[in-house]
């Protein structure tokens, strides 16, 4: 037996992001279950590299 489907606990459609006249994102969609673990990992402009 299958368990009935279920809604996703996030759901995000068409996300964009700018930076000035930089273009990060354009129409990024993001979709996720209840129970899942989500992360996200990125430089930023003030990260600075280990010396």
């Amino acid at each position: 037996m299958t368990s009935p489907p279920t809604r996703p606990a996030i759901r995000a459609e068409g996300l964009t992001k700018r930076f000035g006249k930089k273009q990060a994102l354009n129409g990024v969609d993001l979709e996720a279950a209840p129970g899942t673990v989500l992360g996200s990992s990125a430089r930023t402009a003030r990260a600075r590299p280990p010396r």
